[in-house]
């Protein structure tokens, strides 16, 4: 076998630059939200490859909330647009379809950090919008379930 040239050892050694990305505090976030409610509503995650060249980022990272006893219902709460190569910037929307942010993006948050990207996704998360319909979704999922 001849030389290894590439500045890591293996796959764990990367994990340590996965930690603060976009899509792992997302998918952190996921997680909390489904120990919170029981999974009577879990975060979902899709990655879209953006057709807008207008957008100024290559995907999109689209958050939505899924509940199993409304027959998999699902609702968009956040869209990260970003590019593959690069951990910042992003763009964050909230309330949008995908569809709707192609027709017409207007993002409400651009981060160029980690703390940036934490401090808009707890806004987003915190609101009373974002309670709300977490608590709307929550006590129809367990009226349904307690039948």
């Amino acid at each position: 076998m001849g030389k290894d040239l590439w500045g890591f050892r293996d796959e764990r050694e990367l994990e340590k630059y996965v930690v603060d990305i976009p899509e792992t505090i997302l998918k952190e976030q996921m997680d909390n939200l489904g120990d919170k409610t029981g999974y009577n509503i879990y975060g979902v995650s899709s990655l879209m490859k953006i057709k807008n060249s207008q957008i100024g980022y290559d995907i999109a990272t689209v958050f939505e909330l899924m509940v199993p006893a409304l027959d998999k219902y699902r609702k968009t709460l956040l869209i990260v647009y970003s590019k593959p190569e690069s951990t910042y910037p992003v763009a964050i929307t909230v309330g949008n379809s995908y569809e709707d942010d192609m027709a017409m993006s207007n993002p409400k948050y651009i981060c160029d950090n980690t703390d940036e990207f934490t401090h808009a996704l707890g806004e987003i998360l915190q609101s009373t919008d974002t309670l709300n319909l977490i608590a709307v979704l929550y006590a129809k999922a367990k009226a349904i379930n307690n039948e």
